[in-house]
């Protein structure tokens, strides 16, 4: 059994486009998890629409692609998610789905990390909301209200608990792990003595402890008889809010170097 985790890490999910073309051409999964970024990356692997993630991708240019600016109400967010939104409703749905998925949330409802499987949902709705509340960054944007175990939740981004999602226990014998944040060796940005680098430098420490912690989860959850291959970018991937067409563009160079060299457990 074979399955695919995608982990968060808002618009470096461009990282990720080249390397799910290269697996999509020397794998078959029987299963795929995505948390925020990687939720909407693993839908469109799901359903096998790779071509237009691409396409998605290479159509931003800022934040305003997935996220629109809500100043005159902040205490709903300081953004919403409504342009994701209409690229949702265009290409998920749940008839289109090849592959089984689950999508990572965190209730704030209970403070609980859930891992919903699409054939838990009854519409594509639903299914877009998950997907829309696993993308909705703490802070930023507003959490989703859904449904889980029938009682409403108000769901945020599954990066809060896990960058990567954790699987269940089980059999394994190939979990692929992709990333958009380098795993291996010391690849954060020039250390500058300001109170904002202070703020960004720590949040890179927090995001790396939490990266390592959930690979030791997921080698202790799997096994030793399972063949772990990580794929991330070898070189630091800019801020996570960075839309520029530059940068987008730039991560698909680093997608592709880390397409063709994964590091294996």
């Amino acid at each position: 059994m074979r399955i695919l985790l995608l982990g968060g890490g808002g618009f470096r999910g461009a990282i990720q486009v080249p390397i799910l073309e290269h697996l999509y051409k020397i794998h078959k999964y029987d299963f795929i998890y995505g948390n925020s970024v990687g939720a909407i990356n693993g839908i469109m692997f799901a359903q096998h629409q790779l071509p237009a993630l691409r396409s998605i991708w290479e159509s931003i240019s800022s934040r305003r692609s997935f996220m629109q600016a809500a100043w005159w109400w902040p205490f709903n967010g300081l953004y919403t998610l409504k342009p994701l939104r209409k690229l949702l409703e265009t290409h998920v749905h749940l008839d289109d789905i090849q592959i089984p998925f689950a999508a990572g949330v965190v209730s704030l409802t209970t403070g609980e990390y859930y891992k919903i499987q699409a054939t838990q949902l009854a519409t594509d709705a639903e299914l877009q909301s998950v997907i829309e509340a696993s993308a909705s960054i703490p802070g930023l944007i507003k959490p989703k209200k859904i449904i889980i175990d029938n009682e409403i939740h108000w769901a945020s981004d599954g990066g809060l608990r896990n960058i990567i999602p954790i699987p269940p226990l089980g059999n394994f014998t190939n979990v692929d792990i992709v990333t958009c944040q380098p795993v291996f060796g010391n690849s954060l940005p020039a250390y500058h003595n300001t109170l904002l680098s202070h703020t960004k430098r720590e949040l890179e420490i927090l995001e790396n402890e939490t990266l390592h912690g959930d690979i030791a989860e997921i080698k202790r959850r799997c096994g030793k008889s399972t063949q772990i291959n990580i794929y991330c970018p070898k070189k630091h991937p800019r801020g996570y809010l960075d839309a520029h067409k530059e940068t987008i563009q730039y991560r698909f160079m680093l997608g592709a170097h880390a397409s063709q060299h994964p590091t294996i457990f």
